[in-house]
Formats: structure tokens, C-alpha cells, sequence
């Protein structure tokens, strides 16, 4: 995969580590940033890659044992 600012539906999904419908779905229901392009579906990396950071749970230490 090309390393760019712009990924496919199944770049991304690559990317996410998840399959391809699990990302479509997801996009559909507004809870990963997406946009389109006509009417295909198109992630910005650095836009998924926040997403992730502040989607992430924290484990406290207590929880870790």
C-alpha cells in the first residue's frame, strides 16, 4: 500500500487492521471520519490516526491486574 494522506475504504481498513464492511458500516453510521468521493468512501490518515488516539480507552493499573 502507497503510503498517502488519502486511503480507500479498503486501504484503511488495511491500515485499521479490520475488515472491509466492519470500516463501511461503521462510516454509514458516522462513527469513524470519512468523506466521499462521488460515491465512494475515502479516509484521511492522519484524520483516522486522531480518530484513534482519542477513541483509545485508557487501562488504569488497578484494571491491568
Amino acid at each position: 500500500m502507497q503510503s498517502t494522506e488519502v486511503m480507500t475504504l479498503r486501504e484503511a481498513a488495511v491500515f485499521l487492521r479490520c475488515h472491509t464492511s466492519t470500516l463501511y458500516r461503521m462510516a454509514k453510521a458516522h462513527k469513524v471520519p470519512y468523506f466521499r468521493l462521488g460515491s465512494d468512501y475515502r479516509f484521511s490518515k492522519p484524520a483516522l490516526e486522531l480518530w484513534m488516539r482519542n477513541t483509545m480507552v485508557e487501562v488504569s493499573d488497578e484494571a491491568a491486574d
